[in-house]
Parts: structure tokens; sequence; C-alpha cells
């Protein structure tokens, strides 16, 4: 429990107030504004405390806040969709559907639980996509939305720009350092439809992952394509890999996948797997 002021006010005063008897802590808070000053309070006041109950448990539930706390960064979840033949769809054909409608709901339900999207400017320019949670009821639980676009390439016509101000959109770019007008007349277009741009270098995708956690960002789902998948993996910056797998191929003009069910980088151990009709999960989780 909190011992300091934020929105409300600390809850170990609040306990102390109740007259609980005894309380069962899983997973200790690492905030340094907590950092065990609220079970301290408790047993200063006569309050029994036990600590590290189910405590594999509460950190996996609490797996994005304390990888916020503790690295100063997101949780990340790659998550991939890849055919019988290992690929993540086709050279210039748009969006292609590879897994079914039960796979595809299960993905609206990760976006509800995931504070932030991300995508490439490619799969921007490529699917045109929403990136929204489009579950009745779960509408409102669309992550923040957030394109890695160098040189503010998306249109003012796709479905990001125009739905922004329902659902925030952040495109990240570099700063050039000379000024373009060109790049400033883009700016200007996808910031009138609500669009943000922040100024962080794409490459960086380390520094990227801390001004979004200074944003109160605590996981976020990396969802395509192949060149910003295999960034992430280069960088050692994800956490999780969802794997989901369809059952049909889509042959040699296909855009081969940086992992496959089965074929994951070094590091990384299988977790869970499920199946939703024809289509399989498999639910990797870094070694530490």
């Amino acid at each position: 429990p909190c011992s300091h002021h934020g929105k409300t006010p600390p809850c170990a005063d609040a306990l102390i107030a109740a007259g609980v008897a005894r309380v069962v802590v899983s997973v200790t808070d690492p905030d340094i504004r907590v950092a065990g000053r609220g079970l301290s309070m408790l047993q200063a006041a006569g309050i029994a405390v036990e600590t590290g109950v189910l405590e594999a448990e509460g950190c996996a539930a609490l797996a994005a806040y304390l990888t916020r706390q503790t690295k100063k960064r997101p949780y990340v979840t790659l998550k991939l969709a890849v055919s019988s033949d290992g690929m993540l769809g086709r050279l210039a054909a748009g969006q292609v559907a590879i897994t079914g409608p039960v796979s595809r709901g299960q993905v609206h339900v990760l976006r509800a639980e995931t504070d932030a999207i991300l995508i490439g400017i490619g799969t921007a320019l490529a699917d045109d996509p929403e990136l929204t949670c489009r579950l009745q009821g779960l509408e409102v639980r669309s992550p923040v939305r957030v394109v890695l676009d160098p040189r503010l390439e998306l249109p003012v016509t796709s479905k990001l720009a125009r739905t922004a101000r329902d659902v925030p959109v952040l495109l990240v770019t570099g700063d050039d350092g000379e000024p373009d007008p060109a790049f400033s007349a883009r700016r200007k277009a996808l910031e009138a439809f609500g669009v943000e741009v922040v100024q962080c270098d794409p490459r960086r995708l380390d520094t990227l992952l801390v001004a979004l956690a200074t944003r109160g960002i605590s996981s976020l789902l990396v969802e395509g394509g192949a060149r910003t998948a295999q960034s992430f993996l280069d960088a050692g910056l994800v956490d999780r890999i969802l794997l989901f797998g369809g059952a049909t191929p889509l042959g040699s003009d296909g855009v081969a996948s940086p992992c496959v069910p089965g074929r994951v980088p070094a590091g990384f151990s299988l977790r869970h797997t499920a199946r939703y009709g024809a289509d399989s999960l498999q639910d990797y989780e870094r070694d530490d």
C-alpha cells in the first residue's frame, strides 16, 4: 500500500484508520515514493504484515507496471500473425488475412489490455490500419497508436489521421536539423487532424520507450511489420512474443517473419499454447 499523497491520500493511512488486523502482500512496490514505507507504517501501527505470497504470480500480473518502475520503459509484447510457410503478408498486397476471426478477436482483447500499440510507417502505408479495439463495449479501451514515421509520410487521408481526435496518434520522427518546407507543411497538415508529432530518433528505440514511459505508458504492443519487429528484437527490447499461426501458406512472394512457431530468438521460453479454430497461438517470454 502506498504511503504518499497523489490523486488520493495514502492507502496505508486508510488501512490503519479502518482497523485492519492483517495485510497479505504478493509483491512489494518498487516505486521510490513507497519503497516499503507503507508496510513500515502498517507494522508500526501493530498490523500483521506478510509479504511474498504468490510472488511469481503477482509479478506476472504486474509485469507492465514493474517494468516501467524498474527499467523506466514499457513492457513490450511483439505480436505476429504468421502463415503456415512463415510469412507475415505479401509484398504490395495490403492487408492479408492470415488468421481467422477468433484469433483476430483475441488480438482486439489484447489491444484493450495494452496502453499503446506501435507499427512502422511501411505497415501504415501498406495496410492503412486503424489499430483500435473494435469489440463491442471495449472501444473506449483502444490503445494510444504510435507510428515510426521519420519523414512524416502518413497521409492525412489515412484511417489513423482521420481518427486521431478520437484515439490519440503519435508520429515519431527524427530531427534532421535543417528545416524542410515540405516536411513542415506535412506536419502542420497532420497536426490539424489532431495527430501529435514527437521528435525522437525512430532508430533509438530505447530512447523512444523511455519517452513513452514518462507519459505513463506501461505496456506496448508492437504489431508490425517485419522490419520494425526485427529492430525491437535486435535491440533486446522485447519481453514477450505472441505468435498466431495460420493454417494457410502465402507463397514465395510473401514477407518472411523474423519469428515462426517453434523458432524464436535465444533467451525466450514457451510459456503457453492455445488453439483458436484452425489457428495456433504460442506465447513466449524472456527468460529473465
